[in-house]
């Protein structure tokens, strides 16, 4: 199930390569047959695998995360997934994992559940099985799960290899030893550093006391705010908020349409009486003034925003933004494009930055 969400592809129209530059977001993510992968702005790369044959994106899915430091190692995770089958799973129960192709591979993991906002069980993956494992996936069909004789599901490897071939590339590790597929002699500590990630410095804390709680009619007066009204009925209409941002302009968040699961609106910069407005700068190209379950925090100056493909929340943009005394800028942005129960932790990040 492919997202192609109007607020997803907002959030990353302004897309461009790994390497960009400072503020600006890098690269969507690429398809490989049944394989999506991404990297980030500091060449960290991401791939994941789907389920082969899943119904509903229920299926299980392998995580693969290598940093873009000259000696990161590749990280892999499998997410088994949600439904009847995964359920059964525990804390610590073993489930066989084999990989078939041109290399077979079989093992064993342990299984884990309950990280942050998730109950759906991954698979602890031993470290020192991981170089095999990936070197079947690459050459390998379909990786199958196994939980006490019952099968749990089967990753498809369609498109593995060329996947990891362009992480090879886009980490510049192409033609040297530390490639996983694109493997040549030039020696690992020959491979370029990446860049360091853009520092962001939040603006101090301020005072939240006496901040306005009703829209004045400078604000109330503007014509995307009126449109903004006229999304919501009277009954569910939900009251703007204010944040104090500096001496002088304030954060508003201005309540717009919302769904079954996403809740959107506008955010500006204005003055208390809402003279001055400008955008906060924060949305897509098109509407750069929206965002889907949108918050901001004073004690943090974090703005983030959640916007889900669909009510499980498996798929989506998942991005902040803080405040450093003059404007927003992004510190990280994660994207999931293909509803696949892959939880959050597994989703590709594509910017990141160094907050202070």
């Amino acid at each position: 199930m492919r997202l192609r969400s109007i607020a997803l592809a907002a959030g990353l129209a302004l897309c461009a390569g790994a390497g960009a530059a400072q503020d600006e977001t890098p690269s969507l993510t690429h398809d490989f047959g049944d394989w999506n992968v991404a990297c980030d702005n500091v060449r960290g790369c991401t791939a994941v695998g789907f389920a082969a044959d899943a119904e509903g994106g229920a299926g299980p899915h392998l995580f693969l995360a290598r940093g873009g430091g000259v000696y990161d190692q590749p990280r892999v995770e499998i997410g088994i997934g949600f439904g009847s089958a995964s359920e059964a799973v525990m804390d610590g129960d073993a489930i066989e994992v084999a990989v078939d192709g041109a290399r077979p591979l079989r093992f064993t993991a342990v299984a884990r559940r309950g990280r942050e906002s998730y109950d759906w069980p991954e698979l602890v993956f031993p470290a020192e099985r991981t170089a095999a494992f990936v070197e079947a996936v690459i050459q390998g069909e379909r990786i199958t799960l196994t939980h006490k004789g019952k099968p749990l599901g089967a990753i498809s490897l369609k498109g593995s290899s060329a996947a990891l071939r362009w992480i090879d590339a886009e980490q510049k590790r192409d033609g040297g030893r530390s490639a996983l597929v694109a493997v040549g002699p030039r020696p690992a500590k020959a491979d370029p550093a990446p860049p360091d990630p853009p520092t962001v410095r939040r603006a101090p804390p301020i005072s939240q006391s006496g901040s306005p709680r009703t829209m004045p009619p400078a604000l109330a007066g503007r014509e995307d705010v009126r449109l903004c009204a006229e999304e919501y009925d009277e009954e569910s209409r939900r009251p703007p908020t204010a944040w104090r941002l500096s001496k002088t302009e304030y954060l508003w968040h201005i309540p717009c349409g919302s769904g079954a699961y996403n809740f959107n609106a506008l955010f500006l910069i204005a003055r208390r009486d809402g003279t001055g407005a400008r955008s906060a700068g924060v949305g897509g190209p098109s509407d750069p003034d929206y965002l889907t379950n949108g918050s901001y925090d004073p004690k943090t100056r974090l703005l983030s925003a959640f916007s889900k493909g669909r009510g499980l929340g498996d798929c989506g943009d998942d991005s902040a933004w803080a405040w450093d005394g003059r404007s927003f800028r992004r510190t990280h942005q994660a994207v999931m494009e293909s509803c696949m129960g892959v939880t959050i932790e597994h989703w590709h990040v594509i910017w990141r930055a160094r907050v202070l």
